[in-house]
């Protein structure tokens, strides 16, 4: 497929989960979202990829590598972040389907996994995940 169909068609399984979440039909949406998360991460694999040799070079020849040459790649690494952040989200909207429908034990496995691979720098999805699993496990950190 043409990269710009791959990435069309993760795109709408994003707006298929986030519709499918907001019409509360939360069972499907859990499983649109954790779709969108495999292609998510796939499409990040395939494009990380691109940069590899940079990656598995040795330190010296990493250091004689132009940064004219290194620039043309800084994208790929761009767009593999920005596709992996997309899939923490989705692996924080999993945990929340589960938690609406009483699903405690996949709610926290989500939530747990979001907490694992969110950055800190995505500090509301962050404080979010954090909260949901807090009230899941009977954690009130007001009463510390």
């Amino acid at each position: 497929r043409h990269p710009e169909l791959i990435n069309n068609m993760v795109q709408e399984m994003k707006e298929k989960a986030e519709m499918l979440y907001t019409n509360q039909m939360w069972e499907d949406a859990a499983v649109a979202y954790e779709e969108f998360a495999q292609k998510a991460n796939w499409l990040a694999n395939l494009i990380s990829q691109c940069v590899e040799p940079y990656y598995s070079a040795s330190y010296d020849d990493r250091n004689n590598i132009s940064y004219s040459i290194l620039k043309s790649y800084i994208p790929y690494e761009n767009a593999a972040n920005k596709y992996k952040e997309e899939r923490n989200i989705a692996y924080l909207m999993i945990g929340q389907c589960y938690k609406k429908i009483g699903d405690i034990p996949n709610a926290v496995a989500y939530l747990y996994q979001a907490l694992d691979l969110l950055s800190v720098d995505q500090e509301i999805y962050w404080y979010k995940a954090a909260r949901l699993l807090s009230e899941l496990v009977g954690f009130d950190p007001n009463y510390l």
